[in-house]
């Protein structure tokens, strides 16, 4: 385990974050929309542009006291705002949970700027990561996550029948980061898929995602953003391009690694034994 660390320690580890980007190339004192916010699709503080957030769940919801950052319960099926108003509009892993994708694009086109630009992310559901996330959502909470279903193509098709125009599209992999609250099982599934890629020649990780930008008639983009990577960090999924196999995360300082002692390899098999008779025993009474 030592010579892993000393092995992360000297890896040259670059972030790639695409709203982080975007949003560094936007003008002073944009407006940005971050639909389905959360607790904040990049770090608002560190921005003078003019923000509103929009969830269901207010309670997630940061930055109540910055001046620039207004904060809503709400639906993006229905945007509680004017028409052309926002520079940039970001959904980061949303339109998998709305009932209607249809009419969230429609009212984020109407809400945009003319020149203005959307980034959405979206679980590719023919992905391995995708059939594997219901899964374990259906075993952990007895019910689906994502009620949307999307391929890269048949969400660009929907998108132009909307009125957007595809700006570009970019791969993202998956870290499995949904199963970071149980940390050796993950570093179980993850060492599994590695030992298929090496040995079958089967990439599991790839296609999981697709980060997407969008524009409208007027929109042009000036910079080019190479947001390609190489991995996902496991804790936070932060985009990661290196090449080393065993890196730290700089943003959160988790080891990514493969490496499975012995004893976590049995305790994660006694859990998984265990958890499945429980889960049966529920089941048939």
């Amino acid at each position: 385990m030592s010579q892993i660390l000393d092995l992360v320690k000297e890896s040259n580890v670059q972030v790639v974050n695409p709203i982080v980007e975007l949003v560094d190339s936007l003008k002073s004192f944009s407006f940005i929309l971050d639909g389905g916010c959360g607790s904040g699709s990049f770090p608002f503080e560190r921005y003078k542009h003019g923000i509103v957030g929009i969830d269901l769940n207010s309670r997630s919801f940061k930055y109540c006291d910055m001046k620039n950052v207004h904060l809503m319960k709400g639906d993006i099926e229905c945007i509680p705002s004017k028409s052309e108003i926002f520079d940039l509009a970001i959904c980061n892993f949303v339109l998998e949970h709305v009932k209607n994708p249809r009419k969230c694009l429609e009212d984020l086109h109407r809400v945009l700027k003319r020149t203005g630009l959307v980034l959405i992310s979206i679980p590719n559901s023919s992905s391995f990561d995708d059939k594997f996330y219901n899964l374990w959502c259906l075993f952990r909470w007895g019910k689906l996550d994502h009620i949307q279903k999307y391929t890269l193509e048949s969400f660009c098709k929907l998108a132009i029948a909307c009125g957007f125009k595809l700006i570009s599209f970019y791969e993202w992999k998956t870290g499995f980061t949904y199963l970071r609250s149980t940390p050796r099982f993950q570093g179980l599934v993850i060492k599994m898929i590695t030992t298929i890629k090496k040995y079958v020649g089967k990439d599991l990780f790839r296609n999981s995602n697709w980060i997407i930008l969008l524009g409208l008639e007027n929109t042009v983009v000036k910079n080019y953003f190479e947001w390609t990577i190489s991995h996902i960090c496991r804790n936070c999924g932060v985009g990661i391009r290196t090449y080393q196999k065993s890196w730290i995360c700089p943003i959160c300082d988790t080891i990514n690694t493969n490496y499975i002692s012995p004893i976590a390899l049995l305790e994660i098999t006694y859990i998984l034994i265990d958890t499945v008779l429980t889960r049966a025993k529920k089941l048939i009474s």
